[in-house]
């Protein structure tokens, strides 16, 4: 003996979608939230000055022109069921900086990702 149930009801499926759909638009968010939280500290100047007068970045580099500090930037990726925040530094010297002993452009990004989770993950799920 088997029983076999086949559901029908198209309200039930359109909740489901739409709690779906819910879900997705509220990890995109928090993506968007814990990007732009990187973005905001990697641009940041602390306030300690270098001996030439120049602000320095938290990765203890200083930006003349501003132009590696404007490239940092994030987007959200979005693959099915799988949301990514992708946070990169465009300018071309970003990864040679990067690379040097003592500099960091998008250094401190996983803990910044982690506070930004722990900031507004509680707030966007109860909404």
């Amino acid at each position: 003996m088997g029983l076999k149930l086949k559901i029908e009801d198209t309200t039930w499926r359109a909740e489901l979608k739409a709690q779906k759909m819910a879900l997705m638009v509220k990890t995109r968010l928090l993506a968007e939230h814990i990007g732009k939280e990187i973005v905001n500290y990697a641009r940041s100047k602390p306030g300690a000055k270098k001996a030439d007068g120049r602000l320095e970045h938290p990765g203890h580099w200083a930006d003349v022109t501003g132009h590696l500090a404007n490239s940092i930037q994030s987007h959200v990726a979005e693959d099915g069921l799988k949301v990514t925040t992708v946070v990169q530094a465009t300018m071309e010297y970003a990864a040679e900086l990067d690379a040097k002993t003592g500099y960091s452009v998008l250094g401190g990004a996983e803990k910044i990702a982690r506070d930004a989770i722990r900031k507004y993950a509680p707030e966007i799920i109860r909404s």
